[in-house]
């Protein structure tokens, strides 16, 4: 409250002597002079950024929006920003950094200077925090020397992560490139020569992997000989990075490296680049390599390269000792995706380690076919209730009637006979239920009725009441539109969403206008709901809708984030030219602070989205998001992929089955 009466009360004593002025001066009234109009419009920003600064104090309100705020204030907000650099505890530092980094003028770059110069006064980890946070805004602002300032003076900088798996000098290189590389280089040449500076070149090396210039590989070729294995291995990270298949036979050299850490790098920097016709070589090196983590990557880029041909040589590795082996080499089988890979993976349904087995059930549904489907079928009565669940997945994928009988038989006689006092167990039977409905298997109906009446808990019998009910709707609505959207608007959840469902399957004008309808007073969570069932349609209604969420500007909050999320997915689900516009759309008005939206782009539209993706990669970095590093991964590798052809398919899976590594 101080905080904003020192900026309202001075501006009100403005306003007064403006209007006395005007008094003073009739009967020829004239508007304040320019003096008093900048100094109202001054006070005015002074409260503006006051206010903002308030509610930036309420951690229920995003930074993200407080962000936004300021940013719109425009150059005039900076003088009142900056204060927030000795602020006590300084809580909004890293936010002033980020609002002056968006904000381009003189002004803004000064102030992040002497950020830098004062924080370099200090020591410690929170003086090298602020000081790496001033020189991420110089980056965005586009000031070169911010890669030089992260090292300079007392503190160093550099190798502190600013996103996971993302340091600070990774970030500002590459928001800065093509200019920084030369810089780099020369910091590269400079630490070489430093013994207590190898940290800091590895994260050079790293910075010049994240631009990812081919033109960079001559320089970065010398550093796979470094007598550092930390060096080795972050030049054979950049070499992956760069794309370029000059890089192909110094990687496979390193795979003979006296240390594991610099060959592991070796293996996933050539799994980046795919060395067509290099297959001999990895099964030599997969025939003595001694090492788990480097012939993980081994198995995957002989998969990759090789295809059918794979199967025979991964199959005699098969007996190695270690159940990591067995497990990515059951992965490598499912990503080539011949059934040939089959009776292999029959045989890791049998491994002792479950996870293996888990392993081979995504593979077998990955090749499908009939022959697979028995298989998965079958599984349904194996006692490892683990590998029972992973089953349950692919089978309501492939919307397979026949599971139906089998799973109730399991819930009902394997869980329900009796009164179920373990808790533990509780979700063994939601996944049974929810696999019923969403397999429509409503023949149940009077077994769960029955083992409703055998249980004690509440807990248990609420749910299968809720079980119940909606097994119930399935038989009774059938294809009732009207049915299912007075189901939508009641007050079951579980119900609720199933009718979601259940009106995008059906489709038609009517269904889809009614979940548009739905969606506008809808919660969060349920309008993700809305929009998965709305990926079922093909109308006008349902492509408005998922148009109006990815470009309206009310849906881009974080917590809005899953919203958007389905969204996108929902667009590439629909298909049509008008949607793939959108999710481009989407993409450039956010400069690709959404990944996913990045990824069903890329999904729908091929290497036509390669030019978006392109430009969107490294101004996405000025978003801050923890998960950025692991982001840019994924989207160089869409790039890589995209760039030469081959499929992205295993990105074609709904929000929550992306995986970013």
């Amino acid at each position: 409250m101080r905080r904003i009466l020192r900026v309202i009360l001075p501006l009100a004593l403005l306003i007064a002597m403006a209007a006395g002025t005007a008094i003073a001066s009739e009967p020829n009234p004239q508007e304040p002079s320019e003096s008093a109009q900048a100094m109202i419009e001054h006070e005015r920003i002074r409260a503006a950024v006051e206010a903002i600064l308030t509610d930036a104090a309420d951690h229920k309100i995003e930074r993200s929006s407080i962000e936004r705020r300021l940013v719109a204030l425009g150059p005039p907000m900076v003088e009142f920003i900056v204060p927030e650099f000795t602020a006590p505890r300084t809580p909004n530092y890293p936010l002033a950094c980020r609002v002056l980094g968006r904000v381009k003028c003189d002004a803004s770059v000064q102030a992040l200077r002497t950020a830098v110069a004062e924080a370099d006064k200090d020591s410690g980890g929170l003086a090298r925090k602020k000081k790496l946070w001033a020189c991420y805004g110089l980056a965005m602002l586009g000031e070169v020397d911010a890669v030089d300032l992260l090292n300079s003076g007392r503190l160093r900088a550099a190798t502190v992560e600013l996103f996971e798996q993302m340091s600070g000098i990774e970030v500002v290189g590459a928001l800065t490139a093509p200019a920084s590389i030369p810089r780099l280089l020369a910091q590269a040449q400079k630490y070489a020569e430093i013994p207590e500076m190898t940290r800091d070149l590895t994260s050079v090396l790293d910075a010049l992997g994240r631009i990812a210039d081919p033109s960079t590989l001559p320089k970065i070729l010398p550093y796979l000989k470094h007598s550092d294995l930390g060096v080795r291995a972050a030049a054979a990270r950049a070499i992956g990075r760069l794309g370029s298949l000059a890089g192909i036979p110094p990687l496979l050299e390193m795979l003979t490296d006296s240390e594991s850490i610099p060959r592991a790098a070796a293996a996933v920097a050539l799994e980046q680049l795919r060395p067509a016709g290099k297959a001999k070589e990895i099964v030599a090196r997969l025939d003595v390599e001694s090492e788990t983590s480097v012939r993980m990557p081994l198995y995957r880029t002989l998969g990759e390269i090789s295809g059918e041909a794979a199967i025979e040589p991964l199959s005699g590795y098969w007996g190695r000792r270690d159940y990591l082996d067995r497990m990515w080499i059951a992965n490598v089988l499912g990503t080539i995706g011949d059934p040939k890979g089959l009776n292999l993976l029959r045989t890791a349904l049998q491994d002792k380690e479950v996870t293996v087995a888990i392993h081979a059930v995504n593979s077998i549904a990955m090749i499908g076919g009939a022959g697979a489907m028995e298989t998965l079928l079958a599984l349904l009565s194996d006692p490892r209730w683990p590998l029972v669940e992973s089953v349950l997945g692919p089978l309501v994928a492939a919307k397979e009637r026949r599971a139906g009988p089998r799973i109730a038989e399991r819930l009902l006689k394997g869980y329900l006979a009796s009164p179920l006092a373990d808790a533990s167990r509780w979700s063994d039977v939601y996944a049974l239920g929810d696999a019923m409905v969403a397999l429509r298997y409503w023949d149940a109906i009077v077994g769960v009725r029955e083992a409703g009446k055998v249980q004690t808990d509440p807990t248990l019998i609420a749910y299968l009441d809720g079980l119940l009910r909606r097994l119930t709707a399935i038989r009774e609505n059938q294809d009732d539109v009207k049915k299912w959207l007075a189901a939508a608007a009641g007050d079951d959840p579980g119900l609720r969403r199933l009718a979601y469902t259940r009106l995008g399957e059906i489709g038609g004008e009517e269904a889809d206008r009614g979940l548009a309808d739905l969606f506008a007073g809808a919660k969060p969570d349920d309008q993700v709901e809305i929009l998965r069932a709305t990926a079922a349609g093909a109308s006008p209604a349902a492509a408005s809708l998922v148009e109006h969420v990815l470009l309206d500007p009310a849906y881009d909050s974080l917590e809005k984030q899953p919203i958007r999320d389905m969204a996108a997915y929902a667009a590439r689900r629909l298909g049509d030219p008008k949607m793939t516009d959108a999710l481009r759309a989407s993409a450039e008005r956010s400069e690709g602070r959404d990944i996913d939206v990045l990824i069903y782009l890329a999904v729908a539209s091929g290497k036509q989205a390669i030019p978006t993706l392109k430009a969107v990669r490294i101004p996405r970095l000025r978003s801050f998001h923890m998960m950025r590093g692991h982001e840019q991964v994924r989207l160089d590798w869409m790039l890589r992929e995209l760039d030469a052809g081959r499929s992205i398919a295993s990105m074609d899976v709904p929000p929550e089955r992306i995986k970013l590594e």
